[in-house]
């Protein structure tokens, strides 16, 4: 019998919480705009590849945020002034529509469609802008945030789309109700699909905190022993780590119905310090980079050592699967082949995963190739927002005769590990260590902020006599804060034009907690770190 390779795909889908910490309305859109144009459409294309087996990861603060537009208990900034008759915006609404309804990728979503090319012109002119300008602004925005497949479907926005300009108010609406119909499917379609046994599930913990940070700043020293650490260091962080696990897999059990088997972890970071806690809560496998394997096992990259499962195997019951991603194959999926034709490009991938498979030979049927990467970001860059490209890997990948993809958990049962790690290197799938989070001056300010807010909440707990709702509420608000992107923003390695907004989130966030506590904000707070 033709031994097959097994490759297994994991997606990943994750956005930071947006929401205002007084009002709770969203600053950003990314979720519902993600929601309409990459979340549905990434699984409800696999309805016609019966034969592809995908894993797609879900962190539980984006799936809070999906629930809260499914069941209308939250909105965005951008949408209450979309909702908005043009004839009513204030110079407040348009110098946001000015700033914010060109956030989409120039070559792929705003020049194809020369009305909205021409008002980005007409606002780089500074040129002014009439009310149907402005009508047409707005519903050009939100409706190349729907995918291609949706619109393809919808005959009356296909009309719209057609149309070009001259829209009125009651097409702006069917746009924006479409947001609303669309997103209120993402949920059910995935667990429609996961019991169905085409995919599977995997999750995070809860709001993407970087969990070796958590448990121990000292981690980041494992992969770079100079950096700079904040002089105060988080003082039973063990506790807020198992926190994110355990509320990530309730959550998970009750939106799918099962407990989840599978994680990836925030940002790819492992250190041994995730193991016990992780498999406590009947988590069985987790996935990372290469490059955490390679410098966990002391050996330089080779391709002889990355194709197979390892069993991560500590005291007790506190053993896990770890499986390592493929970085090259998973970065050109990433980052290089939206510039190629899809055929061409699915060819390529084809190719490298023929050379594996003749590389690996009589050890093919027990060997995986891993692939994770971003499920949301790539697509902008690709023309059709990568439907072409995901067709045509999905059939390609479903007709050969080498090669099948497979759910991970699937794989694992049929092949445990047979390796073992004696010990994990504490690090990220973004070179291998902790630096995207912390040890530039901008990021330990932030951390320093975390964590002086946080042992006055540890007093404030031990002080009162119970949990009281302020005091639930505040450690919602740490938890909230602990997330990864708030860290990635600061330094000089990312940015964004979002930047003072993320920055402006995270201090507001901490100043709620004092708040709460009956503290008073220290006034740094109300000064941006990242300056």
């Amino acid at each position: 019998m033709q031994q097959k390779l097994n490759v297994a795909i994991i997606w990943h889908m994750h956005q930071p919480y947006y929401g205002e910490p007084k009002s709770g309305v969203l600053s950003m859109p990314w979720v519902r705009l993600h929601g309409t144009k990459d979340y549905l459409d990434m699984v409800r294309i696999l309805d016609d590849f019966p034969k592809a087996r995908v894993t797609f990861n879900l962190t539980p603060v984006l799936l809070e945020q999906i629930e809260g537009y499914a069941n209308g208990t939250l909105t965005d900034k951008a949408l209450i002034v979309s909702r908005k008759k043009a004839g009513r915006l204030n110079d407040k609404d348009k110098e946001l529509l000015k700033d914010n309804f060109f956030m989409a990728n120039w070559d792929t979503m705003i020049k194809p469609y020369p009305r909205y090319w021409e008002l980005l012109s007409k606002v780089q002119r500074n040129d002014a802008l009439t009310k149907q300008d402005w009508l047409d602004l707005i519903v050009w925005y939100n409706l190349v945030w729907i995918d291609p497949i949706f619109i393809g479907e919808d005959e009356r926005l296909a009309f719209i789309r057609s149309k070009g300009r001259h829209f009125d108010e009651q097409e702006k609406e069917y746009v924006l109700n479409c947001h609303q119909r669309l997103i209120k499917e993402i949920i059910p379609t995935y667990k429609r699909m996961q019991d169905s046994g085409t995919i599977e599930i995997t999750t995070t913990p809860y709001y993407h905190p970087i969990i070796p940070l958590l448990c121990n700043m000292e981690s980041a020293r494992v992969a770079l022993p100079g950096i700079k650490l904040p002089k105060r260091r988080l003082i039973d962080g063990h506790d807020d780590a198992r926190w994110h696990i355990a509320r990530a897999a309730e959550y998970y059990e009750k939106l799918f119905g099962v407990r989840p088997k599978g994680m990836w972890p925030s940002e790819g970071s492992v250190s041994e310090d995730l193991i016990p806690i992780a498999s406590q809560e009947g988590f069985q496998w987790f996935a990372t980079d290469e490059e955490i394997l390679f410098r966990s096992l002391g050996v330089s990259k080779s391709s002889g050592i990355l194709f197979q499962p390892y069993a991560v195997v500590r005291r007790g019951p506190h053993t896990m699967a770890a499986v390592f991603r493929d970085r090259i194959l998973s970065d050109r999926i990433g980052f290089v082949y939206n510039t190629w034709p899809p055929q061409e490009a699915v060819s390529d991938l084809l190719t490298h995963l023929r050379n594996i498979k003749g590389y690996l030979k009589e050890k093919t049927s027990s060997s995986l190739v891993t692939i994770i990467l971003d499920g949301e970001n790539a697509w902008e860059y690709y023309p059709n927002d990568g439907k072409d490209f995901l067709v045509a890997l999905y059939q390609r990948l479903s007709d050969d005769e080498d090669i099948q993809t497979v759910r991970i958990s699937d794989f694992l049962e049929a092949h445990p590990p047979v390796q073992n790690i004696s010990h994990l290197f504490a690090g990220s799938w973004i070179y291998g260590n902790f630096a995207t989070w912390i040890g530039h001056r901008q990021k330990n300010l932030a951390w320093k902020y975390l964590v002086d807010v946080r042992e006055l909440l540890r007093e404030a707990q031990r002080g009162s006599s119970g949990d009281t709702k302020e005091l639930k509420e505040a450690w919602q608000e740490l938890m909230i804060a602990e997330g990864s992107d708030w860290f990635w923003w600061y330094g000089d390695d990312h940015s964004a034009s979002t930047d003072a907004e993320f920055d402006r989130l995270f201090r507001t966030r901490l100043a709620k907690i004092y708040r709460l506590i009956d503290k008073k904000a220290p006034p740094a707070l109300r000064r941006p770190i990242k300056r």
